[in-house]
């Protein structure tokens, strides 16, 4: 009475590999490439001390069976429709006031005005028919009647009940077990050769250059790197070609505040997609648009980043890396960021 256990029949995986995280009133199972999300009424929620539920692997049962004991948050309490499965796998609307689990006085700091956000913060009234399709994507209950400094206290506070110190702390010892970890500090993304070979050239110029001949500007050097390569391909050059004339003026006074607020967006998401194409080297899973919606806080919270500097974004984004992954460690953490920043110098 006091566990809800759940059997998943997952046949022949890496079971190093597989996250089973039960929050609030859902659960949510991944180990590529299967991939399953729960969702009970609201009311029959988890305990959020993990230490007190469990998992059991058997190999010789189907060839795969995970059996999970998740405790309730209240021990004896009956969860209904527990043999409808559809039911469970269908994410109403009437949930979403549970998808934050905030505090009484957090979880009401909208009002009845409509605020704006997305690029340059111009949208409005775009996410009101979109709840649904929402709850996928953002861990805010209702955007566009929640002020952009509520966003971010928003965020800041379900930040800090997320995080698992017991589990960040494993992940620290134990990581070098894991060939997840191991496979994503050694792999090499395409701009980690572009980069190479942008150094090599520097070296280069530096050694040949003359009284005559000065040294050749950076970014000649840059577009050498990038075009050695492979460049852009026949596909991304017409895109480039037919860009809007509105999209290119956006960029052509670096020192406006929105233009730094999308700068610092797009830092944002370059982050949380630099993670997940390490940890999946190159190879994006069903779980790798989750994976990113929940790093960014440009699409999870909406954050516009207004007013704030590139010292906000790195600081934001290491602590969603080691709040949200199935990899919350350090250490990959900054080799990420490391990753951003040849990516943006490039």
């Amino acid at each position: 009475n006091d566990f809800l256990i759940l059997k998943i029949y997952v046949p022949y995986i890496r079971v190093a590999s597989a996250e089973l995280i039960a929050e609030c009133n859902s659960v949510s199972f991944y180990c590529k490439p299967y991939l399953l999300k729960l969702q009970f009424p609201p009311g029959y929620e988890f305990d959020v001390d993990e230490s007190k539920s469990k998992t059991v692997y058997d190999p010789n049962d189907s060839h795969g069976t995970i059996t999970a004991f998740i405790a309730k948050s209240q021990p004896g309490l009956v969860f209904p429709d527990l043999d409808l499965t559809t039911i469970l796998l269908n994410k109403r609307l009437d949930d979403t006031k549970n998808i934050m689990c905030l505090p009484p006085d957090v979880g009401t700091l909208f009002d009845h005005k409509h605020y704006s956000y997305g690029f340059q913060s111009k949208y409005n009234n775009v996410l009101k028919n979109l709840r649904e399709e929402c709850l996928e994507i953002f861990e805010i209950e209702n955007p566009e009647k929640t002020a952009p400094q509520d966003r971010r206290i928003g965020r800041i506070v379900h930040e800090n009940i997320r995080f698992n110190a017991e589990r960040y702390l494993g992940d620290f010892f134990e990581s070098y077990g894991d060939p997840i970890f191991l496979e994503s500090m050694a792999f090499r993304p395409l701009w980690l050769n572009m980069w190479d070979r942008y150094v090599k050239l520097t070296e280069l110029h530096k050694q040949i250059r003359s009284s005559d001949a000065g040294l050749a500007p950076t970014k000649s050097l840059k577009e050498a790197a990038f075009n050695d390569c492979g460049g852009f391909s026949d596909e991304e050059q017409d895109a480039l070609r037919f860009l809007p004339a509105d999209k290119v003026q956006l960029f052509q006074d670096p020192s406006a505040r929105s233009t730094n607020s999308v700068f610092l967006s797009l830092t944002d998401i370059l982050f949380a997609f630099c993670y997940e194409w390490r940890v999946t080297q190159g190879e994006p899973s069903v779980e790798s648009a989750h994976t990113i919606s929940r790093l960014s806080c440009s699409f999870s919270w909406l954050d516009d980043f207004q007013g704030d500097d590139v010292r906000t974004v790195i600081l934001f984004s290491l602590r969603r890396a080691l709040i949200y992954p199935y990899l919350r460690v350090w250490k990959l953490a900054r080799k990420v960021l490391a990753d951003v920043a040849k990516v943006l110098l490039l």
